[in-house]
């Protein structure tokens, strides 16, 4: 199979899944614990115990910590693999298309806790993991969890296996920041001249499961009135393996929508420059198989004749990630 047909295949179970209330197909390691190493990371993912007899109690345990530049807002921490299987507490709603009451897990801890229950719906929580604090010298949040559910009777088998899997998903950031140095008005005639480009300096990025990168490469266009137009690359790119959804500044981002799928919505801003090359923020930058986008936008500035200029341009990228892990459990008859 293709990488197309994987990520087509990959997007259209993870969209009836997320309506129906369900989790993701694994997608993250297919093994206890996962590997992403930025952003919002899942350190451990297990059970207490890897044998239980049926309705006896069993407690699920997370630990996550963020381990990125960014603030991990609206994260989600959603159970599946385990059908047949109860839930000491829970979130209830009533799916309308498929005419079905859903119960979704929620974890014992209030710091866990991203859906509570009014009435017959829910109120949505904006579960925040915070990132970094250079001001007061921390480090990420780190935050533990725990499921306790209780497993099902037994048909007529001795044993049954289940593989409880965690999806978590969160939005996040990333922001890049270039300088660029242009030359006074006729020097810089010259450069355009020439086929020169403009020189630029990435000054910091982020730490985030996704990279941003700004470059000037390309033609300079400097025209007697004294402005300056010259373009500005922009890529991005997903370099750890979850799946990237789409989020505009300040919402909630998610993969609801055929079209947010393997997207990101980027903003630029410069004070003295105009963002243009038929650009308008957000821009809206689409991801070839989950993996690495880039569109080529241009600014424009006023110069001088008499020194030159440093303009500061920040990018910061927008998106909602989805990592997953999952542990093994068997249920056993008594003897």
């Amino acid at each position: 199979m293709t990488a197309q047909k994987k990520a087509a295949l990959l997007f259209l179970t993870a969209a009836v899944l997320l309506a129906s209330g369900c989790t993701l197909p694994n997608f993250q390691t297919g093994g206890q614990t996962s590997t992403s190493s930025k952003g919002l990371m899942i350190q451990d993912f297990h059970s207490d115990f890897a044998r239980v007899y049926p309705e006896e109690e069993l407690t699920l345990n997370l630990k996550m910590k963020n381990m990125g530049t960014f603030e991990a807002g609206y994260v989600h921490l959603r159970l599946g693999g385990l059908e047949g299987w109860t839930y000491k507490k829970y979130v209830a709603s009533f799916d309308e298309l498929n005419k079905r009451r859903i119960l979704e897990p929620m974890a014992n801890e209030e710091r866990c806790v991203y859906k509570v229950q009014e009435g017959n719906g829910y109120r949505s929580v904006n579960l925040v993991v915070r990132g970094p604090s250079e001001e007061f010298g921390t480090e990420g949040e780190e935050k533990t969890c725990t499921w306790t559910i209780v497993s099902p009777k037994l048909p007529n088998v001795r044993e049954v296996s289940y593989i409880p899997r965690l999806t978590l998903y969160y939005d996040y950031s990333q922001a890049t920041l270039l300088s660029v140095n242009l030359l006074k008005r006729s020097e810089m005639r010259k450069l355009m001249d020439t086929g020169g480009e403009v020189p630029s300096t990435t000054l910091s990025t982020g730490d985030s499961p996704v990279s941003l990168s700004l470059s000037t490469k390309g033609a300079v266009v400097a025209t007697s009135d004294g402005t300056v137009d010259f373009p500005l690359e922009i890529k991005v790119s997903n370099r750890e393996n979850g799946i990237i959804c789409f989020r505009e500044p300040g919402k909630e981002g998610g993969c609801e929508e055929p079209w947010k799928y393997s997207k990101v919505s980027v903003v630029i801003e410069s004070p003295d420059a105009q963002l243009g090359g038929g650009c308008t923020n957000p821009i809206s930058l689409n991801l070839l198989n989950s993996k690495e986008g880039t569109v080529v936008c241009r600014l424009s500035t006023e110069l001088s004749e008499v020194s030159a200029k440093q303009l500061i341009v920040k990018a910061t990228a927008y998106y909602r990630y989805y990592i997953e892990a999952e542990t093994a459990v068997t249920v056993q008859k008594k003897p």
